[in-house]
């Protein structure tokens, strides 16, 4: 099979750490061309060059690109929630639609980039609102509008108007990585949707075959770990501030915090490392290697990945705390929820935060063996091979649904001919008639995701 593939590919993206190992597997039995965003400076790396031949795209589709396309028998296009790294994917999944594999449930931020920075078109963005989830009230629609960050990660009515459906109009299929937002995009779109396991990626892809048994800290104290982006739905400002509260964990723990976020955020907390004295204590060590975070993930003795809200994500943090066989807390909703109990330590509330966090640190034989079965879970469920054989099995059912995905955009524009007011009744037969045609193909959708 011949596969065009556009993702952000770039060291500081997850997405392009995860289209790398995915495109090196499919490339064994596929050809696989890769198109990445051109780099802007300062805000976007330039791409990756340690997974094969790549060509950078600028914000729109070149004819000569478009018509690359129609030589390949699928185009996957990657979208996630940031602007920068999605406006050309983007672009191009509309002018040449295709699978759609959605890293983010909820994308008001690429959206709102898209209209605001991108476009300067504040009514945009409002048209984006309404298309995704009809009328909805003037406050909504005025918060959209504002260039605000804060209002996406601390604001859980995200996930009441998630805005997905503008980045998935009239594509073939989508891919998502988890029930949960399974169940959300399939209630929202007519092409088929499937549920892939991720394909390992990150430090873990090195590193997961290395057993290196856990060393206890010389001073006895519990090694406590977040990375990844440092958004503040991560809580990891709520994590310090418990810290400083207890007694117990003021006095018995580390706390290392790897990576970056926004500058606000950041100096927040600094702040509360200062006002509860803690610097002794917490360490915010930036961004490091793959390597050198491997090594902290398999030192840590607890994973704290406790995102409240969550935006129908599944965490590549996650995933490679699982592989490094590493105890991890989870808020228990979206994707987390549906590990098993044994495998992480799900929490509810702030107040279970708490009792979570000095249970565990006090209790070692947990630890390990929460941590014993997240990796062997690892080991078992997320296989490069079968992420593989998942996905050719989607892109032949994708091929086969085709036709009919062509003939209901075909009629939706024509309908519009019509106006506010089609024929009465006329919707509802060709709905009828669709739905008749679609019924072999819903089948073979249902017996993949089996």
């Amino acid at each position: 099979m011949k596969i065009a593939w556009f993702t952000p590919y770039h060291a500081h993206s997850a997405i392009g750490h995860y289209s790398q190992q995915a495109v090196a597997e499919l490339r064994k039995e596929d050809e696989v061309l890769v198109f990445a965003p051109a780099p802007a400076a300062g805000v976007v790396p330039p791409p990756r060059s340690d997974g094969g031949p790549v060509e950078t795209v600028g914000d729109g589709p070149h004819d000569d690109l478009l018509q690359t396309l129609q030589g390949c028998d699928m185009v996957v296009y990657n979208m996630g929630d940031h602007h920068f790294n999605h406006k050309m994917v983007y672009e191009a999944s509309i002018r040449h639609p295709g699978i759609v594999i959605l890293h983010d449930l909820v994308l008001r931020g690429f959206f709102r980039g898209y209209d605001l920075q991108q476009r300067r078109d504040p009514d945009g963005i409002t048209r984006h609102l309404l298309y995704n989830e009809g009328p909805t009230d003037a406050p909504t629609s005025w918060v959209m509008r504002q260039r605000r960050r804060r209002e996406i990660m601390d604001d859980a009515a995200g996930l009441d108007f998630p805005m997905f459906k503008s980045a998935l109009r009239r594509c073939l299929g989508v891919i998502v990585h988890s029930e949960y937002s399974r169940e959300r995009v399939a209630a929202a779109t007519s092409s088929p949707v499937a549920m892939l396991d991720f394909p390992p990626f990150g430090p873990c892809v090195s590193h997961a075959q290395e057993t290196t048994a856990r060393q206890a800290h010389p001073s006895g104290k519990t090694r406590l770990l977040t990375f990844g982006v440092l958004n503040s739905n991560k809580l990891i400002h709520k994590v310090i501030e418990q810290i400083g509260q207890s007694r117990y964990l003021r006095g018995n723990v580390t706390y290392t915090v790897i990576g970056k976020g926004e500058d606000d955020y950041e100096q927040h907390l600094r702040d509360v490392i200062s006002a509860y004295d803690l610097t002794s204590v917490v360490c915010l060590a930036g961004r490091l290697s793959d390597r050198d975070l491997w090594r902290e993930l398999t030192r840590a003795d607890l994973v704290l990945n406790v995102r409240n809200p969550h935006f129908g994500e599944s965490s590549s943090s996650l995933l490679n705390a699982l592989f490094a066989g590493a105890a991890t807390i989870v808020w228990n909703h979206g994707c987390y929820a549906e590990f098993p109990d044994n495998v992480v330590h799900k929490i509810s509330s702030e107040d279970e935060l708490t009792r979570a966090l000095e249970r565990l640190c006090r209790d070692r034989p947990l630890r390990e063996r929460l941590g014993s079965n997240a990796r062997r879970h690892a080991l078992a469920r997320f296989d490069p091979t079968v992420y593989c054989r998942r996905f050719h099995d989607f892109a032949d059912e994708v091929r086969s649904a085709r036709p009919v995905l062509a003939l209901t955009d075909l009629l939706s524009d024509r309908l519009l001919e019509f106006g506010e007011r089609p024929p009465n009744g006329l919707v509802e037969r060709l709905a009828g008639e669709v739905a008749a045609l679609a019924g072999p193909i819903a089948k073979k959708s249902a017996s993949i995701a089996a």
